[in-house]
């Protein structure tokens, strides 16, 4: 009897000496990492709870400078050289490699601007039709946040879709297309710009305003217009949230789905709580994350600035998507203020087209007075397809559109199964 005692207690013993080295390490690392260990997560749950400790708000990771640096690219980037027009679209691929051949140069030219003057649409148009590359982009974006995405800076802050670098003389300017149209002075070489254009080839494509054809002319004038506008694939579309991913996704946002708070409402959704923010993901994948503290670190901006806004969203966007994008690609695209309060949004973009929802981003984010305060996101994984899209001929598509739209090619979400792309007439 007395030797089962013993052996009663030794048991014991050893019961309470793992039970501390656990307690240890959960100490160590309960800020850190643990939790965003699915399982060691189910596991010390109720051991922490046992031990009466209580969980710390760890920031959510950074995300690596290259994933910030690739916040947004261009869709378009059109060369003009006295040997004609080359026009980079609709391929990732190729878009990189113009765009890191030829983003210094950009970059430069904003770091070394001038006080812009305003312009006519006319004299921009001019501008395209001397020695010059085009980077259009998907939405309006503000010139510094390119100038640091480049290693740049910009003294001049302006919000614009589209800007050119163009010779005139010996005179490198940079010019740029919003509400208005600006025209900065740059210190960038002429010689190093020539260099970086000589090599590229006419393709055969051309601006509305380039061409003679009537078609063409009833547009606005920077529809691109062309007769090999290269094949667009149709893609498959799917939800890739299951319960076991939705675990993933509360952990690595800061929420513990097994602390016994989360459940599952009338309409299918999971619904995971915290003191003062909840995260919510529906049947058909879509995210919404509310925020009601000052002070968590995980919804703060590194400072006040605009990027470091837009970095906080990458960043949050890139924990919650980086498994799940499939052959798309998620760009910043719009950035809005009115008083204290920032919305910035995001989109998904396949071969540089696009993906519209019928009624808002694929991502959109919420500051008010410099804290997110909500996050909602399609969360969506797309896979291209050998199939061709079955897009009208752009003659076709041009002799519908209203007179001065913009003609463009837009990948539809309207959560079935298949993404196909068409034209959208933009006013």
């Amino acid at each position: 009897m007395k030797r089962r005692w013993l052996e009663a207690c030794k048991s014991l013993m050893i019961l309470l000496l793992v039970l501390c080295v656990i307690a240890l390490a959960v100490m160590a690392n309960y800020s850190q990492q643990t939790f965003r260990t699915t399982e060691l997560s189910r596991f010390l749950t109720p051991v922490v709870s046992l031990l009466g400790l209580e969980t710390a708000e760890a920031p959510i990771p950074p995300a690596a400078e290259s994933s910030i640096a690739d916040s947004t690219k261009p869709t378009l980037i059109s060369v003009y050289t006295p040997a004609g027009r080359c026009s980079f679209y609709f391929d990732v691929a190729a878009l990189d490699s113009v765009y890191e051949s030829l983003g210094s140069l950009f970059g430069q030219a904003l770091d070394t601007a001038s006080a812009p003057e305003t312009v006519s649409q006319t004299q921009w148009l001019q501008a395209l039709s001397q020695e010059s590359v085009l980077f259009s982009y998907d939405g309006s974006i503000p010139s510094g946040l390119l100038a640091a995405w480049l290693d740049a800076a910009c003294a001049y802050d302006l919000c614009a879709n589209q800007y050119v670098l163009s010779l005139e003389g010996d005179t490198v300017y940079l010019l740029a297309s919003g509400e208005t149209f600006q025209r900065f002075t740059t210190q960038l070489s002429s010689q190093a710009l020539i260099g970086a254009l000589e090599s590229y080839l006419p393709d055969g494509t051309a601006f509305a305003f380039e061409v003679e054809d009537e078609k063409a002319r009833r547009l606005d004038p920077m529809t691109l217009w062309g007769s090999g506008i290269p094949t667009v694939y149709e893609a498959v579309s799917s939800n890739p949230t299951d319960a076991k991913q939705m675990e993933r996704l509360a952990t690595l946002l800061g929420f513990n789905p097994y602390d016994g708070s989360s459940y599952t409402d009338s309409q299918g959704s999971i619904v995971y709580n915290e003191t003062s923010s909840t995260l919510q993901i529906d049947p058909n994948g879509y995210l919404v994350l509310t925020n009601g503290s000052q002070t968590n670190p995980r919804f703060l901006p590194a400072d006040s600035s605009l990027q470091a806004s837009v970095d906080l969203v990458k960043t949050m966007l890139d924990t919650i998507c980086e498994d799940f994008l499939g052959d798309s690609r998620l760009y910043f695209s719009q950035y809005t203020q009115e008083g204290d309060t920032v919305e910035i949004a995001f989109d998904f973009f396949l071969s540089g087209i696009p993906v519209v929802f019928p009624s808002d981003h694929a991502a959109t984010a919420i500051l008010e007075n410099g804290v997110l305060t909500e996050l909602r996101v399609h969360l969506r994984t797309y896979t291209l397809t050998q199939t061709p899209c079955q897009l009208l001929p752009q003659t076709q598509a041009a002799a519908i559109a209203r007179p001065g739209s913009l003609l463009r090619v837009r990948y539809a979400d309207l959560s079935g199964d298949t993404l196909s792309a068409g034209w959208v007439a933009q006013n």
